[in-house]
């Protein structure tokens, strides 16, 4: 199942790159689960996931495991940290441009606030 997903991805993506490759396998596998009745069949399937946000709050680890986890936590803040950086500057590109390139300038009317006329 994870090797025909897998190269159902990289064709879509070769020969169709047009078509979300990973929606439609995902779509694809969710309904071979329900037509082929693959968790009888032996097949490891998720199962129903919560909704809604877990509840706050510490985890129920031992004292002294905090250390432990630390080096985890602190590379797992780390990648958030740059993935919410390169989303910022990704997003950030264009937002801030000169008033003349943008059109806004000739839009607003001669001697008002925002003239640049």
């Amino acid at each position: 199942m994870g090797v025909a997903s897998l190269g159902l991805v990289l064709g879509l993506k070769r020969w169709l790159p047009a078509v979300p490759g990973s929606l439609v396998t995902v779509l694809l596998g969710i309904a071979a689960v329900h037509v082929f009745d693959l968790a009888a069949h032996g097949v490891k399937i998720v199962g129903p996931i919560q909704s809604g946000l877990p509840a706050f709050g510490l985890p129920n680890v031992a004292a002294h495991s905090y250390l432990d986890l630390a080096p985890a936590a602190i590379g797992v803040m780390l990648v958030g940290f740059a993935e919410a950086l390169g989303a910022g500057k990704t997003c950030g590109q264009g937002a801030l441009r000169d008033r003349s390139q943008s059109g806004t300038d000739r839009a607003t009317p001669p001697g008002s606030a925002g003239s640049t006329a």
